[in-house]
């Protein structure tokens, strides 16, 4: 069967009784002229409506699948509903191409992208607003006639593997159906559903598909296994609307997607859980570049959320804010909030801020994603599918990235987080690369409070243009100038003075503006990940880092036990120091001392890795510079500059006068160094 006969098939639904006021013979004649004409006459807008007719009548019965008989009756109805409203339609304005009303077309509407279940209510609701009489068209006669045309293949239009022509063109024929009997739907969405489970094992096995063509590579054997098996176990778990989603997205590229299409349409439709693990597998520097592929696409803005829902969202706010004018194109779309660009009014001064607000639904998918997660690692440990040096790495990420997501849910922590941000960062510094000075304005976007007493799910910024992304930036010098300004601002705050830390500080959360030949402006943004560390903390870090770099024994446990003072006892620590000892000759990196700390025991909070995974993002600004030494000169200085504060009172220098003496300064420096340069043997 041609591809679009069934689309003139359902041409024969009736619409509404009323009828065209002029004569039977004379609207019997325009028919007859119409009807002769090929379906390759017809304009290629009225062939795109029924294209989208079709994708449209494939979403409601894709959202009825795996529901109650009652709920597939009922969907099947809803789609009879839409079929004739939008025939109608299509009718009148086939018939208006042929009579030259070119101005009186009737739209035919696609529903804003979101989830399936709001796409389809979206459309139930527009076949309400309906008024069939405003359409003044005889919809049985006039569409009797064209169910007889030869209509050919709409260009770049093909099949998928979810849906062929022949399963299109039997639903036609069901839903052009009178039949009483509650048999016919239900046998055309069971056949939808086990079309659709056929579809899923594709999906269900992304990991494994993205193994078997070799596009997982991180380095790691471990990590690998992590990587696929956490992929196929995700999708085998996540709610089946997430896969109904993804199917979605699917129908509406025409097409059946490329694989990297496929991984696309996937992530933009997943929880942020697995967004978050993802990206943190793919700061390993050992990372393949045909994994770094499949994880760049993380990096493209997520799913919009659509306008009529971003109005509702912040109508229903309780934080007394008067917001207006939001615009249609968000500035930026992650996987759990989106920037609009809106005005707020205050005591009757109206000013262009930056709109925030967190996905609607997005706390049931966190919550979802991250027993997911829990769940995964609980199962690969108990069937031994990770090895027990790995583990605990795992549990740890899974940690870190529970405490991330339940963080970036409060709002009113994400509107303090940001504040305090201004306040340690906000600076101008001047750098001198080559012997030149410039001056970088270091800046973050002041946050508004909801009214006294009032709580919001709404972050308000001020709203600043986005400038250009660092590594766009023509300049080579202003390039250099600005990297060393975040790294300094960063090293000299998270280990000398508030011990705060943005820990993804990468490229997409900042931007260079007003650049002139000495001087710059550097805006940062998304707090979600920060935290400020302990001064144990940063004792720790440098105890650890100089303990690797000079394989002391003592240092390394001494850096440990300030992360668990429990077992700091005297016999604890010569016990440890034995430990230690022993493996001093096998371990040689610092990250890899900070695991086995993990694994035996002693690291009761992720901070060190928190600040360890913060310093080699913040790093790789050197390194795209072509300056990979660069964070090590900078935190050099800053301990040289400032080891003296241990000496002197009320110092916010993380070591004390005793553990300067012990470590010496310049070590202590090159301890540091060490710490950051991850990837590399010492």
């Amino acid at each position: 069967m041609r591809i679009y006969i069934f689309l003139l098939m359902f041409l024969t639904i009736v619409s509404c009784g009323h009828v065209d006021k002029r004569g039977p013979d004379s609207i019997n004649d325009e028919i007859n002229i119409i009807a002769g004409q090929q379906w390759k006459n017809l304009k290629q807008e009225r062939k795109l409506e029924v294209y989208k007719i079709r994708n449209n009548l494939i979403k409601f019965m894709l959202e009825s699948c795996y529901k109650t008989d009652a709920q597939k009756i009922e969907a099947f109805k809803q789609a009879q509903a839409y079929l004739v409203d939008s025939t109608e339609k299509l009718g009148f304005n086939i018939k208006n191409d042929k009579l030259g009303n070119s101005d009186v077309y009737k739209v035919i509407l696609d529903p804003p992208r979101w989830t399936l279940k709001d796409e389809v209510e979206w459309m139930n609701a527009q076949v309400k607003k309906t008024n069939p009489s405003a359409l003044n068209v005889d919809g049985t006669s006039y569409l009797s006639h064209l169910s007889a045309l030869d209509i050919g293949s709409l260009p770049d239009i093909q099949e998928n593997d979810v849906f062929s022509n022949q399963d299109l063109s039997e639903l036609m024929t069901a839903l052009k159906s009178n039949n009483a009997s509650d048999e016919v739907p239900l046998l055309v969405v069971n056949k939808f559903e086990n079309k659709v489970t056929t579809y899923f094992d594709k999906i269900r096995n992304l990991g494994t598909e993205l193994a078997a063509t070799g596009q997982v590579n991180i380095g790691n054997e471990e990590a690998e296994k992590f990587f696929v098996k956490f992929l196929d176990y995700y999708y085998s778990n996540v709610d089946i609307s997430v896969i109904k989603n993804i199917l979605n997205d699917v129908v509406d590229i025409g097409r059946e997607p490329t694989q990297m299409e496929l991984v696309q349409v996937m992530f933009k439709n997943s929880g942020p859980g697995l967004g978050k693990t993802l990206q943190q597998m793919g700061k390993d520097p050992n990372m393949g570049d045909s994994l770094a592929e499949v994880i760049s696409v993380l990096e493209d803005d997520g799913k919009a959320v659509p306008q009529y829902l971003v109005e509702r969202t912040v109508k229903a706010d309780k934080g007394g804010f008067r917001v207006s004018k939001i615009s249609e194109k968000p500035l930026g779309t992650g996987t759990m909030a989106q920037v609009n660009k809106a005005s707020l009014t205050r005591n009757g001064i109206s000013e262009v801020v930056a709109l925030r607000f967190l996905k609607p639904g997005i706390e049931a998918r966190v919550n979802e994603d991250l027993k997911i997660l829990k769940d995964f690692i609980e199962k690969m440990g108990n069937e031994g599918e990770l090895s027990e040096d790995f583990l605990p790495s795992a549990r740890k990420l899974v940690e870190s990235i529970s405490t991330f997501l339940k963080s970036e849910l409060d709002i009113a922590d994400a509107i303090k987080k940001q504040d305090y941000a201004r306040k340690v960062y906000e600076q101008k510094i001047n750098v001198v690369i080559d012997k030149k000075k410039y001056e970088v304005d270091i800046k973050v976007p002041k946050v508004y409070y909801p009214e006294t007493g009032k709580k919001t799910k709404l972050h308000i910024q001020e709203f600043i243009t986005f400038g250009e992304k660092f590594s766009s930036l023509d300049d080579k010098f202003a390039r250099s100038a600005v990297a060393k300004a975040i790294m300094q601002t960063w090293f000299e705050e998270a280990l000398i003075k508030s011990g705060f830390v943005h820990s993804d500080l990468h490229q997409g959360n900042f931007t260079v503006r007003n650049v002139t030949p000495d001087s710059a402006q550097v805006v940062l943004f998304d707090f979600g990940m920060s935290e400020t560390l302990t001064k144990d903390t940063r004792q720790s870090f440098i105890m650890i880092g100089a303990g690797v770099e000079f394989k002391k024994p003592a240092l390394i446990a001494d850096g440990i036990l300030l992360m668990d003072k429990e077992k700091a006892s005297r016999q604890a620590r010569k016990e440890l120091i034995k430990k230690i000892t022993a493996e001093i000759n096998h371990i040689d990196k610092t990250e890899d001392w900070i695991v086995w700390a993990l694994k035996e025991g002693h690291l009761k909070n992720d901070q060190l890795g928190t600040l360890a995974r913060g310093g080699v993002l913040v790093s790789q600004l050197g390194k795209i510079v072509g300056n990979e030494t660069m964070h090590e000169d900078i935190v050099e200085d800053l301990l040289a500059k400032n080891a003296i504060k241990a000496f002197g009172k009320n110092s916010d220098f993380p070591l004390t006068k005793g553990q300067v003496f012990r470590i010496g300064t310049s070590s202590c420096a090159k301890s540091i160094k060490s710490f950051f340069s991850f990837g590399k043997s010492k």
